[in-house]
């Protein structure tokens, strides 16, 4: 995030929802609900006890729930239910796709980047890849083609990563 706003302070709107970094770039963005890391259960917005029934942050999970029920799709009927990871990255693609969003980012709770192998994972004929929390392998070419996809489509992609903690891959798509 530091390479895409620079030097520039942030700010969080919540009534407009929007996050601000400095005076040029301001993105806006949904609360659809929160999830415990401790239990690795998900609490859609609108099941929320905490949360005004007339909020109108709560609109777009709403309309999920709409989106769900039309669509019997059982994880956006459920007020709360145990989520994995797949779990809460499905959420947030149903969400893009349905509301015409221009960016997303895909976060993991894993093992993290070392910094001198993170613009490696990004490089074209570097074929980088280390194991995942699991011992799992990889094939070094994931992200090399997720770079590609962005790129020709006019879009942006960086990462953020700490070691032992995990890492945020985003990404930007300018509107059609």
């Amino acid at each position: 995030i530091a390479e895409a706003i620079g030097g520039n302070s942030w700010s969080l709107d919540m009534i407009n929802e929007k996050i601000s970094f400095g005076d040029e770039t301001q993105f806006s963005f949904k609360i659809l609900g929160s999830f415990s890391r401790t239990t690795n259960m998900w609490l859609w917005a609108w099941a929320n006890k905490d949360v005004d029934d007339n909020d109108k942050s709560l609109h777009h999970a709403v309309e999920l729930k709409s989106y769900g029920y039309q669509n019997n799709i059982d994880f956006l009927k459920l007020d709360s239910f145990e989520a994995s990871n797949i779990d809460l990255h499905l959420i947030g693609l149903t969400a893009s796709g349905l509301f015409k969003t221009t960016g997303y980012y895909i976060a993991d709770f894993g093992t993290g980047i070392a910094d001198q192998h993170q613009v490696q994972l990004l490089e074209v004929g570097n074929r980088f890849s280390s194991p995942g929390t699991a011992s799992e392998s990889g094939t070094g070419l994931g992200l090399v083609l997720c770079r590609e996809f962005v790129e020709v489509n006019g879009g942006k992609i960086w990462l953020e990563s700490e070691l032992g903690v995990g890492t945020t891959f985003y990404f930007t798509l300018p509107i059609a």
